[in-house]
């Protein structure tokens, strides 16, 4: 078993873009909003359970998008790390 830790910079990167274009277009909004005179139970619940849902998922895209962004960030410091040591390995040759 190698202890070697392998990382192809542009692999992860075109990856990350893949998720972030994908949670570009994942839908935010559940449904509109009943309004009206209704005074239903189930009406009201179901506007509650949409606010819910709406600020659950802003939540998650928030969250989501800030953990793309540091996975961005540690391939680009993984690069630049192993960019560092090849040129020292290469210095002592």
């Amino acid at each position: 078993m190698s202890e070697e830790i392998k990382v192809d910079a542009v692999v992860a990167n075109r990856g990350i873009a893949g998720m972030r274009s994908a949670a570009s277009v994942m839908p935010t909004k559940f449904a509109k909003e009943i309004k009206g005179e209704n005074v239903l139970d189930a009406v009201h619940e179901y506007n509650e359970i949409k606010h819910d849902y709406e600020s659950i998922l802003t939540q998650f895209e928030k969250v989501f998008h800030e953990h793309l962004q540091a996975a961005g960030e540690a391939v680009e410091k993984y690069r630049v790390t192993d960019q560092h040591v090849a040129n020292g390995i290469r210095m002592k040759s």
